[in-house]
Order: structure tokens, then sequence, then C-alpha cells
């Protein structure tokens, strides 16, 4: 089956250019200009869409857990993982 979708103006489907999605998720850091930037930047790359992840902290990380090491090289020392998801 061919199926079609259809996203603003363009259809998606066998046959339809490809359609893509750049990937922005929370590099935002909350920042509307920072996510405006992060938009400009995927359309002049030829992305058809930007995607922002949303999340809600409390609901997927307790209050005890800890950093992963990535994490903790970047964020705020003695920051929780929830705290930092919080900002996010």
């Amino acid at each position: 089956m061919n199926k079609v979708v259809r996203i603003g103006k363009s259809l998606i489907g066998r046959g339809y250019p490809v359609f893509v999605i750049a990937e922005a998720g929370v590099n935002h850091n909350g920042d509307l200009g920072l996510a405006t930037e992060l938009i400009d930047v995927a359309i002049s790359a030829g992305a058809n869409a930007v995607k922002f992840q949303t999340f809600n902290a409390d609901a997927i990380a307790a209050t005890d857990a800890p950093k992963a090491e990535y994490q903790r090289a970047t964020t705020t020392p003695g920051q929780s993982q929830l705290e930092m998801l919080r900002k996010l």
C-alpha cells in the first residue's frame, strides 16, 4: 500500500521528494532566541521541518537519580539530574 501523508503543503510517500526533519531536541536550553537560531540553521541546511523535544522532568527522573558521566562533565556541579532536566 502506498500511503501518502500531508504535512503543510508537502506530500510524503513513495514517489514524492524526501521530507527532511532536523532534530533540535532540547539543544535550545530553554532560550527562545537560540531555538529560533536552530530553526534558521536547519532551514539553511535544507530541512523541511524542525523537531523539538518536550517532556515532564518529574515523570522521567527520580529525585536521587545520578547524572551520567557526560552530563556531569557539561552541567553545573552539585546539580541533580532532575534539576538539570527541569531546566531543559
